[in-house]
């Protein structure tokens, strides 16, 4: 990329990975000076990436943050920094604060900046009347939030409202929080800034990680603290089409262990280690089998406790060998035949088997 002499303009798509450059010329649009300064204390306590920089990327990140919450086209940066540096704090702007969703896809690059364009694909009215919209949606989630007793099961249910209200389909909004939440389409970057700007309405501190999956394809998931512990979530993989409304949960709440399948970019920020798995799903609601014959004995109990609302149960095996022999029992019938003639009308269901994460799940029909 030749930067010398010229502006370029970045098109980001999906979670950044891919860029189209256009070069234009300086001088489009008039300026809006920008003091540097820092956000608050109780917006940075929510905000983990912005407590990894330092004071000066602070600085440059607040600028950029207000300038596009006021829909200004073009501010005046508290210093001179590289294309680089500008980009790294610009990238995670769009990805941290996700109520910028009219913000658009392009973004300015020089060998040196002062100054920098802001290109917005709604116009400050046509914004404010799509965030009525999303005001809506977000306040009947926050209210059933509200409801749970604790900062875990806050978490939980804001992740099953979500992956119950969107499908994973290509959209004009599907990287946004527009998509996800008032259109009801997104891809993995809607889903996990939707997670992360609901959850934060909450009070509760979640982050946006972008990265690769194992198949070296964009994705992006979120990363949550619970009482003072770190913890990987990824919405977009929990909801699965085949479940017929119900929702997984195979990747809440996990640690770093046990969350295969998702590099972070090491770019971005210093991402934090998820040791902890006392608010995993299957540890904290009892759905973990330590043995193949607890199957038959407990499955009914659990289905009415836990997912009995869904049709769908799930349950964690410790052991590869558990895991085999449950899979056997699920798929010969026998171990939860009584359960499942209980529970269904028709007797009849369906199954999924995660090897790599040794997770079963039956889902009644």
């Amino acid at each position: 990329m030749q930067r010398q002499g010229k502006t370029v303009f970045v098109l980001l798509m999906a979670a950044g990975v891919l860029f189209l450059v256009l070069a234009v010329r300086h001088g489009l649009f008039g300026k809006a000076r920008t003091q540097g300064s820092c956000l608050p204390e109780e917006d940075a306590a929510l905000r983990y990436p912005y407590q990894q920089l330092s004071g000066k990327e602070q600085q440059l990140y607040t600028a950029l943050y207000d300038a596009m919450a006021a829909h200004e086209e073009s501010v005046v940066l508290p210093y001179e920094c590289t294309a680089d540096e500008y980009e790294r704090i610009y990238l995670m702007v769009r990805m941290q604060e996700p109520e910028l969703f009219y913000v658009a896809d392009t973004y300015q690059l020089a060998d040196v900046l002062t100054e920098t364009e802001i290109r917005y694909d709604e116009t400050a009215e046509e914004a404010a009347a799509m965030q009525r919209q999303l005001d809506r949606v977000v306040d009947e989630m926050l209210l059933t939030m509200s409801l749970q007793p604790d900062e875990g099961q806050k978490l939980l249910t804001l992740h099953d409202l979500i992956a119950k209200r969107c499908q994973y389909a290509p959209s004009s909004h599907a990287s946004d929080i527009y998509g996800c939440l008032v259109e009801g389409v997104a891809q993995c970057e809607g889903y996990s800034k939707a997670f992360c700007y609901v959850a934060r309405k909450a009070g509760l501190q979640v982050m946006t990680i972008p990265g690769e999956s194992d198949r070296g394809l964009g994705h992006a998931w979120n990363i949550a603290e619970i009482d003072d512990e770190f913890y990987n979530i990824d919405v977009t993989w929990d909801d699965e089409d085949y479940l017929n409304g119900a929702v997984s949960h195979r990747y809440y709440a996990m640690p770093d262990t046990r969350f295969g399948g998702h590099f972070a970019n090491p770019s971005a920020f210093r991402v934090p280690e998820c040791t902890a798995d006392k608010e995993n799903y299957y540890k904290k609601y009892g759905l973990v089998l330590n043995e193949s014959s607890q199957m038959g004995t407990y499955c009914h109990q659990w289905a009415l406790s836990y997912s009995g609302a869904t049709g769908f149960l799930e349950f964690y095996c410790p052991t590869p060998e558990i895991y085999q022999a449950v899979a056997a029992d699920i798929r010969s019938g026998t171990a939860i035949k009584s359960a499942i003639a209980d529970l269904c009308t028709g007797g009849s269901f369906r199954y999924t088997a995660d090897e790599q994460g040794r997770i079963v799940g039956i889902l009644f029909e």
